[in-house]
């Protein structure tokens, strides 16, 4: 691992990071604060520079490109890096290049998201179990692991003070979102009043998600987004939305059996315990089954 190198020019490295959670609302929140005037985001959203595999071997040339110079706020997010133990070595890594970095984690109700997740993979064609298959064996399972927050956070707080972590409720995202935006804004440090027409958008919501046809598998893997790159806010999310629809087909969201979601509850139980200890908010409702 190479370490900080000290004559690195600071103004070009992000001061906060959005480290996830997956499928929690962490992209609509990444344009929500490139909105705002006092913040510059990544070039690339989930830029991954900390994961290895990912973009690591890059170096910190390429990473310091990804950011804009002289802005109060420089923020990445990739929800990437709350994925241990498919990810290992990412606070580490974050510390050595960054370490008075802050962080913020977006999460949501956990078998919520697992599901989200799931559909996710599931849209890609990544996978092709049934849920139930794939939900059914706790462990080594990435849907779940995701999802234990608190977890997550613990390969954090080994490197990092825990005063250095803001949770955003996703629900609050989405039903609060002027509160709950004005919290975020205070936490960087950025005029907490600030408003903006992309704060009406709602991005990649896993109830639209759509599974790709065959045509649609194949313009995704030749051309990606970079078809989409010239348009901005409103346009390219309503092109992206019309173009995609013609190559694929609807996904029902599925529901799990009384019998998973109760073996589910159980497992996330004392993580969404020490997730409200820590939080100062109780989140015991997301295990009513």
């Amino acid at each position: 691992m190479w370490p900080f190198h000290k004559h690195t020019d600071e103004r070009s490295l992000p001061n906060f990071i959005t480290i996830g959670g997956q499928k929690c609302g962490t992209t609509s929140l990444h344009y929500y604060m490139r909105a705002h005037p006092e913040i510059g985001v990544s070039r690339i959203k989930e830029t991954r520079f900390f994961c290895d595999p990912g973009n690591w071997h890059r170096g910190l040339g390429w990473y310091l490109h990804q950011f804009p110079r002289n802005t109060k706020v420089r923020i990445e997010s990739s929800p990437s890096y709350t994925n241990y133990p498919t990810e290992r070595g990412v606070p580490q890594r974050i510390h050595t290049v960054v370490p008075e970095v802050k962080f913020v984690y977006v999460v949501r109700d956990p078998i919520e998201r697992a599901i989200s997740n799931y559909i996710h993979e599931y849209s890609n064609s990544v996978e092709d179990r049934p849920i139930e298959v794939a939900l059914s064996d706790p462990d080594n399972n990435p849907y779940i692991q995701r999802s234990l927050y608190f977890m997550q956070l613990e390969q954090f707080f080994r490197f990092f003070d825990k005063s250095r972590f803001l949770i955003v409720y996703s629900k609050d995202l989405l039903l609060k979102r002027i509160e709950t935006l004005r919290t975020v804004f205070q936490f960087l440090g950025v005029h907490s009043d600030f408003r903006s027409s992309e704060f009406d958008i709602i991005r990649h919501p896993s109830a639209q998600k759509r599974r790709n046809t065959p045509p649609g598998m194949a313009i995704q893997r030749l051309f990606g987004d970079k078809i989409f790159v010239k348009l901005h806010g409103y346009q390219r999310h309503w092109f992206k939305k019309i173009f995609y629809t013609l190559f694929s087909r609807e996904i029902a969201r599925p529901t799990l059996s009384p019998d998973l979601r109760h073996r589910l509850c159980k497992v996330f139980a004392e993580d969404v315990r020490r997730l409200g200890d820590f939080s100062g908010r109780s989140f015991d409702h997301w295990l009513h089954v």
